[in-house]
């Protein structure tokens, strides 16, 4: 399927879900309008209750797609992406019912619900500010929808303390002023801590990325140095044989890890690490581009570079057209390169 097909999809789904919130709105307010204006109990706190939490979870939805529409997200970024939805939903729909006790006037089962969202609220902000940050609007947005939520459920937990407790409404803003200052502090010492970390670890990965070049062969016969093939070449038929030399640097390790073309992911075998200053052959055959070859360093890390390919200077082959190696360009990492590598895999 092509990826215009796939947004006209996608589109026509999400418009679906729009009209589906519009339409359950719709159908509360023609019941909840009528029973207010004709049952006096349920007055229009009852009113705004209800419709607060009818809307929490379609304005959630809604919100996810439009979010999901802008981003392409990995498995991993879309379980965190669920996760993150439910809470929210949750810390909401408790949110509301605060506010149902509060018109209500109960005073402790205020409380009670306030304090629990306030733990699930600052518990996700820790989490948030001490764990992996992604660039994700989403996720951003909800980060600050806590925050916004937390300083006004404290205010209003401290503002409705009855004026016949003396001096309780001071100590406990004292208090509060203090636990928040020192949760403030512990979460910027830990931040610290961890950009610290990310600048060592990102440090690390620059000095772990392989450099490396690569050099047109002066045979097509003996291989110069160790050959690195992706699949034994009489197995399969192909119409275009690659050959060239890889130079690595003496720099790091170089790791040949797999090798994409003719629509199918393939595992180089042999021995595919190349020490530092060290030269290989590198070998293959294709019917059809693109050519993506992924790399790995000592650390674990990917690199993607797309091949590009002209005629070899020595055409001595007669059943295939003979090839070698013109640029090698590093392409960022991207989902549509991640999935290219986790499809159909043939090993040699």
């Amino acid at each position: 399927m092509s990826n215009t097909q796939e947004n006209d999809k996608f589109l026509t789904k999400e418009r679906k879900i729009y009209l589906e919130t519009w339409i359950i709105i719709a159908i509360y307010l023609a019941i909840a309008l009528p029973i207010h204006f004709y049952v006096p109990a349920f007055s229009w706190h009852w009113f705004t209750f209800g419709l607060i939490f009818l809307i929490i979870p379609l304005g959630l939805i809604c919100s996810k797609t439009f979010f999901v529409n802008k981003m392409n997200l990995t498995a991993e970024q879309q379980k965190k992406f669920n996760q993150v939805f439910g809470i929210g939903m949750l810390k909401l729909w408790l949110a509301d019912f605060v506010y149902m006790t509060a018109f209500n006037h109960w005073l402790i089962p205020t409380y009670i619900l306030g304090i629990i969202v306030l733990i699930i609220v600052f518990n996700s902000l820790v989490n948030a500010f001490l764990g992996k940050r992604d660039n994700n609007s989403f996720l951003n947005f909800c980060l600050a929808a806590d925050l916004i939520i937390g300083i006004a459920l404290t205010i209003y937990l401290i503002y409705i303390i009855p004026e016949n407790t003396g001096n309780l409404q001071n100590i406990i803003t004292t208090i509060v002023a203090a636990i928040y200052g020192g949760l403030l502090t512990l979460v910027g010492v830990a931040w610290t801590i961890r950009s610290e970390r990310e600048k060592d670890r990102l440090e690390e990965k620059k000095k772990a990325k392989p450099f490396f070049t690569f050099f047109t062969t002066k045979s097509c016969v003996q291989p110069l140095y160790q050959p690195l093939c992706d699949e034994d070449l009489k197995g399969i038929r192909y119409s275009h044989t690659v050959q060239a030399g890889i130079e690595n640097s003496n720099k790091s390790v170089l790791i040949f890890d797999k090798i994409y073309h003719d629509n199918v992911c393939h595992t180089f075998f042999v021995n595919n690490v190349v020490i530092p200053s060290g030269r290989i052959l590198l070998q293959f055959a294709f019917n059809s581009d693109p050519i993506y070859i992924r790399i790995k360093d000592i650390l674990g890390n990917f690199y993607y570079y797309k091949v590009g390919i002209a005629p070899h200077a020595l055409q001595q082959r007669t059943d295939a057209s003979f090839l070698t190696i013109i640029s090698l360009q590093e392409e960022q990492e991207n989902q549509h390169l991640i999935e290219k590598f986790a499809e159909g895999q043939h090993n040699g």
